[in-house]
C-alpha cells in the first residue's frame, strides 16, 4: 500500500497535507505551508467541501461547508491521488 510507504519514508520525503477548517479556504494555511516548505518538506494545500447551495458556499474559495460524507470522500480521494503520485524516497 502506498500510504504505508509514505509513513515509512524518511520524514523529509513525506508530503504534508494541509486541510482547512469549516467555512475556510486553503489561503489561510499559506504561512504554515511556506514555513514547512522552507524545511524541504513537500506541502499540499487541499481545498474541499464547497457547498454551492448555501450563500457562504457560493463565495469563491470558501469550503468545508459541504456534506460531511461527501467532504470526507473528497479528502480521501485527494490523499489517495497524492499517495499514488508522490515518490516516497
Amino acid at each position: 500500500m502506498v500510504a504505508d510507504e509514505l509513513v515509512n519514508a524518511p520524514a523529509q520525503h513525506r508530503p504534508v497535507v494541509l486541510i482547512h477548517g469549516t467555512n475556510d479556504r486553503p489561503s489561510t494555511l499559506v504561512p504554515l505551508a511556506e514555513a514547512l516548505r522552507a524545511t524541504g518538506r513537500p506541502v499540499h494545500l487541499l481545498h474541499y467541501g464547497r457547498d454551492r447551495v448555501s450563500v457562504r458556499g457560493r463565495l469563491l474559495g470558501t469550503g468545508g461547508l459541504g456534506d460531511l460524507a461527501a467532504s470526507t470522500a473528497e479528502i480521501l480521494a485527494a490523499v489517495d491521488d497524492l499517495c499514488a503520485a508522490t515518490p516516497c524516497g
